[in-house]
């Protein structure tokens, strides 16, 4: 019996949660998304800084987002509270890709991707107990914030390279840094309106290079149109603001640029010159353009399942003006438009408001919250029921009294013809 002992022994370890390898965290799974946390040392050492990484996985189609993540989306949100000898930690980025999705651009990773964390032990030497409750938002055709909740323990001993020493050294490579190791230098920014233009040399020719802008506040480019030169080793890359507020300029406006080409990326901060030098062409952006295509958005959203309802209102609304006087008809509609242009501008103070604050907000990410959708669905469900007649909501006595009984004003028919007796036809 004693000979099978360490045998038990050994299978209880293999088998005992957090009994694993003291650098590598179990992995997590939350619906498309798994995450573990891993080390680059098996011992805390005396390192005033212990590199670890945040791995994540993804399941096809799926993707998380960068720092910045462009028209819609959220970086990464990390709770560290529950940990124990942790001071402080750094989360660092790789550089991102770039995902044109309907004509919202995003910035953010696919498949998987590590992310290298610098932690600060509070006592140097003791272990390190590490408890994150990490938030992505990860997106396919739809877009789930997903929270997993991880661990790991770095115990006392030397700092010795555990197994995913390699793994966090190659994101490290990936993380943009002032071009001396990728051989890329960003040597001019000029702006002018809403167009920006970055011109970018390097040691090797470039393939297809690509600029993330960062600035404050947040301003969304369309992906950069490219001039190759001297034999593609200088390329001078122009860009439109996707939705630029009315009289953008972006000359003299100070911003982080970070240029990808392939597994090569630089970051320079920069303040963009007036003027544009490069030769690409640029789109018009006047007030006549952006007024065009607000119509054309216009136009098509009426086309919208979910207009249709409101559409119905507006007929059942225009029914009311017959009969009335011209000036009459002519003040209602413009009291409508007046009503909706006061209610747009209410939203967009209160989204200034907000971001003006600190806080990242966009238009839209309701939708991709599934109790807001089960809401919309139930009250478009009723209003459609309304619609059909299935159900009514009478109004109150009191309005309905200073409405007046009849919903519809009476139609006011004109006097009849002289000699004409109404009701009997002419002879």
């Amino acid at each position: 019996m004693k000979r099978f002992v360490p045998f038990l022994i050994a299978i209880l370890a293999l088998a005992a949660p957090g009994m694993g390898r003291a650098e590598t965290g179990a992995w997590v799974k939350s619906g498309p998304v798994e995450a573990r946390l891993v080390a680059s040392v098996q011992g805390v050492g005396d390192l005033a800084k212990i590199p670890l990484g945040l791995e994540v996985r993804l399941e096809p189609g799926w993707k998380t987002y960068w720092r910045t993540p462009g028209d819609a989306g959220f970086a990464p949100r990390l709770d560290w509270s529950e940990s124990r000898n942790l001071k402080a930690t750094e989360l660092i980025y790789p550089a991102p890709h770039r995902f044109t999705v309907l004509g919202f651009e995003t910035a953010g990773y696919d498949a998987e991707v590590l992310f290298p964390i610098a932690a600060t032990p509070a006592e140097p030497g003791k272990p390190l107990d590490l408890a994150l409750k990490a938030e992505l938002l990860v997106c396919s055709t739809i877009c789930v914030p997903e929270m997993v909740a991880l661990s790991l323990s770095i115990p006392e001993g030397p700092a010795t390279p555990g197994p995913s020493a390699n793994d966090i050294a190659r994101a490290q490579s990936l993380v943009p840094g002032d071009g001396r190791a990728s051989g890329l230098t960003v040597t001019t920014v000029r702006g002018q309106g809403a167009v920006l233009e970055v011109e970018v040399t390097a040691r090797e020719p470039m393939v297809a290079p690509d600029v993330f802008v960062e600035t404050d506040p947040p301003v969304t480019f369309a992906a950069p149109k490219s001039q190759f030169l001297d034999g593609d080793r200088r390329a001078i890359l122009r860009m439109d603001a996707t939705d630029p507020t009315p009289g953008l300029d972006l000359a003299g406006r100070a911003m982080t640029l970070t240029v990808v080409d392939g597994n090569r990326s630089v970051e320079a901060p920069a303040t963009a010159a007036a003027g544009l030098g490069g030769s690409a062409g640029a789109a018009p952006t006047g007030l006549l353009a952006m007024l065009g295509v607000a119509l054309l958005g216009g136009l098509i959203l009426n086309l919208m399942p979910c207009v249709l309802p409101v559409l119905s209102l507006k007929l059942l609304s225009i029914v009311q003006h017959g009969g009335r006087a011209p000036a009459a008809v002519r003040a209602g509609f413009l009291a409508s438009a007046a009503g909706i242009l006061t209610s747009f501008l209410i939203l967009a103070g209160a989204l200034v408001a907000v971001k003006a604050a600190g806080g990242a907000v966009g238009w839209g990410i309701q939708f991709q919250q599934p109790l807001f959708l089960v809401f919309m669905v139930i009250l478009v469900t009723l209003f459609a029921a309304n619609l059909w007649g299935l159900f009514e909501l009478p109004l109150q006595r009191a309005v309905a009294d200073r409405r007046g009984a009849c919903p519809f004003p009476p139609l006011r028919l004109p006097p009849p013809h002289p000699g004409v007796i109404p009701g009997v036809p002419p002879t």
